[in-house]
This record gives structure tokens, C-alpha cells and sequence, in this order.
């Protein structure tokens, strides 16, 4: 992307939009007669807590009054418990203890004034203005369970199959919540949790083993069947893919960079874990070396015999970002980055795109993060209108779509060519693009997600210093 348009846009500071400020800590507010409330998918820390005063469904300005605490908690005090409380799950700033990383999309949960649980049952249940139990009924589930801390139930050995089929069941429906609780269909959610249902019973009926249900997502695929997909809970697990033998992989990834400067010194190249090894493959040659893991950070040996960390800010199944020490963005994703997709007109028409990227020309990283706001598409023209914000400015100019590219004309600006992205890979929230003309092994992304970009920049910029 051309330097003289997205130049300015290093964020220094984040506000997150929507619901206003909010405070660090869930018990600072030092009242014992507060309600306080467990979320929970896992537990979800750093989520917003909103106070729905006006009772509108929405989470308004000045209504939100903390973030909860690594057990997913936050205490609400006397003077708001009697409220409704709305809880903002944010792409790259809540973590869920399920997994490892942040989470990679938004979702808004809900309950009613008189629930200490936040949790997909209550949002579900209260999108179709029924009671909890009443849910459970309609889900043949059983109810203590899922009105409940079904995490907790787990170690129940009374409770523990069902509170590890509802636990399974929550994590693969919040991945079907919107942005806004406002957007819930009660009924088509609540049939979509029913199906999800029905797959996790399918699944332990054919496999006959609870940890398998324990270990997976049951995700829904466009074609309206569910695959089967492990969560990501440790990052070791989560590198390895299954592989043991450092000389037969069964899985690599690919690692490419954001950074012109080291995509230049290093190039894309593929790279493979197991239990003791990390291995890099480039140009033909193989190098294994021994390695650790700390929480979210990679370490390895370094040439000046000392440890390089990368810090994983980001991961989905396929794809995640890493920033080493020195500063720069790693794209790892097990994708094909070599073969383009095609972009399409649902891409963009009518649609806010958020992109992350790095505009440095030297060793020292400068993330940045651009706007763009797509238009109609004009079928006879074949072209539509775009607007890229940047530093409360408007560009106004036009795309296209040649070859499956994305086209942006920049030619009212002196000097700039149009751009032109290549569709490289995606993992459903972030498309990883790159530029066909220029710096063809240097990538960027594009969400829909304002805060998963937001705060990717954020943990990039704080993993960097």
C-alpha cells in the first residue's frame, strides 16, 4: 500500500468504540452488597461489563463500568445491580481460559438483573424471552448444568458428562453470536444451538470418548454441516499440529512477514515443531534447533547464542501472528500462500474493511492502520466507490475487481499508482493480502473486526517496546 496515503496512521493510543471507557479491575468499586457475576464460555477476561440502564438492549455510552478479572469476574455495585448487564467480548483484547491467545472475533453476551452467570444460555435464553430453564427443556439438556458454572461442573463426577457436552456446546455457539446482542435471532440461534447439539451427540456416539468432545469445537461450514475442529488451549500443542518425528512432518507452517525490511533478509519459508525440535526449511535446506515455550512466547536460539522471543498475539486454527524482539509482524499460517484466491463483490460492496500493516522501510517496524469504506458496486462500470479514512481525512477514489484482484485507483493523488491486492489466504475473519506489484513476500490484513485490528496493532506495538 502506497506510503504517501497510509503514512500518519500509527496508533498510539486505542479507544475502543461503542460503550465508552472503562476500568481495569472488576472489584474496585469496594462494595460487599454488589452482585457480582462470573462470564463464561471459558472464563472470559478483560471483557467490558455494561450496565443496561435504559434497558434497551444496547450497550450505551457511559454504561459500561469495568472489565472482568482472570477468572472472569467482575462485582457490579449496589447502585447498578439490579440492572441488566450486557458483556462485550472484544477480538484481540478479551482472552478466553479455554485458549490460548485473545479472542478472534467479537460477540456481545446477556442476563437479566437477577443471573450472577453470564454465559451463552442466558443470552440465548434471554433472546427468546425465556427463562434458563425453560431453555434447557426446549434442548433437552439438563438445566442445573446450564444454568450453571458448567466449566466448574466439569470436576463433578456426577455432572461431569453433561457439564462437558454444555461446556462444548457453549464454545461452538458463541462463535455464532454477533458483534451486538441486538442482531440475535431468539430463534434461529436457538436452533442453531440445538443442531450444534445433535453434532456433539453424533460425535460421542461414534467415538464413545468425552474428551473428545472435551478437545473440539463443532463448527458451523458454509455448506450447513459441522466440522470437528480442536481447541487451541496451549501454544506447544497448538504449533505441533500432531507431528512427531522432526524428519516426517505431517504439518508445517508457513511464516512470511509484514515488514518489507525482513521479508527482504528472510523471505517466506516453512517451519515445523515437535515435542523437541523446531525445524526451518529454506532454499533446500533444513536447520532443527532445541527450543521453549512460556506462556504465549516462543523462544529460540539466536546467532549471537542468546534466545529470540516471539510473542503470539494472535491464533486461529490455521493462521497466527507472532511479533519477535526485533519488533517486526510474523505471518504463521499452514495455508497456501502461493496460490491466489479470488476476490469477490460480497468481499467489499457496502462493507467498512480495516486494514493492519507495516510501513517501515527499515529494521524498526512502523505498524499502521487504514479505513476503508466500500460502495455499491456498479455492474455495468464494473467498478464501485471507496473511501480510505485516515487521521480524520477522506480519500475518495474507486475499486475494482480485475483477474480477482482488488484494484484502488489513487490517481487524484500526485505521484501514487493504483494499488492492487492479491488474495493470499483467510481464516474467515482476517484476509491476508499482499501487493501484486510491489513486495510481493510482504502481507497485510484486512477485517471486518474494527477491534480485532485495533488491538492487533496494540499488541504489536506493546510486544515490540
Amino acid at each position: 500500500m502506497k506510503k504517501s496515503v497510509l503514512s500518519t496512521a500509527i496508533l498510539s493510543a486505542i479507544v475502543l468504540s461503542g460503550c465508552g471507557g472503562s476500568s481495569d479491575s472488576g472489584d474496585e468499586s469496594g462494595s460487599v452488597q454488589g452482585r457480582t457475576i462470573t462470564v463464561i464460555d471459558g472464563y472470559l477476561e478483560n471483557a467490558q461489563v455494561c450496565v443496561d440502564r435504559n434497558e434497551n438492549g444496547v450497550c450505551d455510552d457511559g454504561e459500561v463500568i469495568g472489565k472482568t478479572n482472570s477468572n472472569g469476574q467482575f462485582t457490579i455495585p449496589v447502585s447498578d445491580k439490579d440492572y441488566p448487564v450486557i458483556i462485550r467480548s472484544i477480538a484481540g483484547s478479551t482472552k478466553d481460559a479455554d485458549r490460548v491467545g485473545y479472542l478472534t472475533k467479537s460477540y456481545e453476551m446477556t442476563a437479566d438483573s437477577s443471573s450472577n452467570l453470564v454465559t451463552p444460555f442466558t443470552t440465548l435464553a434471554d433472546a427468546n424471552g425465556i427463562s434458563v430453564e425453560d431453555l434447557a427443556k426446549d434442548l433437552n439438556l439438563d438445566s442445573s448444568v446450564i444454568s450453571g458454572d458448567y466449566v466448574s461442573l466439569k470436576s463433578d463426577a456426577d455432572k461431569a458428562e453433561d457439564a462437558i457436552k454444555a461446556h462444548a456446546l457453549a464454545r461452538s455457539l458463541v462463535q455464532e453470536l454477533p458483534t451486538e446482542a441486538t442482531n440475535i435471532n431468539g430463534s434461529e440461534m436457538k436452533q442453531t444451538a440445538s443442531d450444534i447439539n445433535g453434532a456433539i451427540d453424533e460425535h460421542y456416539g461414534n467415538t464413545g470418548d468425552i474428551n473428545e468432545i472435551d478437545n473440539n469445537d463443532f463448527v458451523l461450514a458454509d455448506d450447513g454441516k459441522f466440522e470437528v475442529v480442536a481447541v487451541i488451549n496451549d501454544l506447544q500443542s497448538y504449533l505441533i499440529k500432531g507431528n512427531v518425528d522432526k524428519d516426517s512432518p505431517t504439518s508445517k507452517w508457513t511464516l512470511a512477514n509484514f515488514s518489507k525490511y525482513w521479508a527482504a533478509e528472510e523471505g517466506v519459508f516453512d517451519a515445523w515443531l515437535t515435542t523437541d525440535s523446531l525445524c526451518v526449511e529454506e532454499g533446500g535446506q533444513i536447520e532443527c534447533m532445541n527450543y521453549r515455550i512460556n506462556g504465549d512466547v516462543l523462544s529460540i536460539p539466536s546467532e549471537d547464542g542468546k534466545e529470540e522471543n516471539n510473542a503470539f498475539i494472535y491464533t486461529s486454527t490455521d493462521l497466527a501472528f507472532a511479533v519477535p524482539d526485533e519488533g517486526d509482524l510474523t505471518l504463521w499460517t499452514t495455508n497456501d500462500l502461493t496460490t491466489s484466491m479470488n476476490f469477490s463483490q460480497t468481499d467489499f460492496e457496502n462493507k467498512t474493511l480495516f486494514t493492519v500493516m507495516d510501513d517501515s522501510d527499515t529494521s524498526a517496524s512502523e505498524p499502521v492502520y487504514g479505513e476503508f469504506r466500500f460502495g455499491k458496486f456498479d455492474e455495468n462500470t464494473q467498478t464501485g466507490e471507496v473511501t480510505l479514512i485516515e487521521d480524520g481525512e477522506e480519500y475518495p477514489t474507486t475499486w475494482s475487481l480485475p483477474n480477482g484482484n482488488l484494484r484502488i485507483e489513487f490517481d487524484q493523488q500526485a505521484g501514487d499508482n493504483p494499488l492492487v491486492i492479491r488474495y493470499a489466504t483467510t481464516n474467515g475473519e482476517i484476509m491476508i493480502v499482499n501487493d501484486v506489484d510491489q513486495h510481493a513476500d510482504v502481507y497485510a490484513m484486512m477485517t471486518q473486526d474494527e477491534a480485532l485490528a485495533l488491538n492487533i496493532v496494540a499488541k504489536w506495538e506493546n510486544a515490540s517496546k
